[in-house]
């Protein structure tokens, strides 16, 4: 009895956390593909939250949003230069409104 309740309580938290870690973007914004929700997502820093933080001095950003993406490559390529792929991520966000 008690290994089913530990099988469930683990389950019950798996399934809070994957939807507590949803991206923010439907395409990749470093090929423009699908996301991929099994690819490892990076936490998004706007122009915007990038300002709030350099004057309230503040270290994260209120809301933490995810970036996915369509694959490994992506991730990395977005990792070394996340400024690079600003426009499209700020494209996306501002079309899905």
């Amino acid at each position: 009895m008690r290994f089913l309740t530990l099988v469930s309580l683990f389950a019950i938290g798996s399934l809070a956390s994957a939807a507590d870690h949803t991206s923010m973007n439907k395409m990749c914004p470093v090929d423009g593909k699908l996301v991929d929700s099994s690819v490892k997502m990076l936490p998004y820093n706007s122009k915007t939250d990038q300002a709030a933080k350099a004057s309230s001095g503040a270290t994260q950003p209120s809301t933490q949003q995810m970036i996915g993406f369509c694959g490994a490559k992506c991730h990395e390529m977005y990792e070394k230069d996340p400024a690079k792929y600003h426009d499209a991520i700020e494209k996306e966000r501002h079309t899905t409104k």
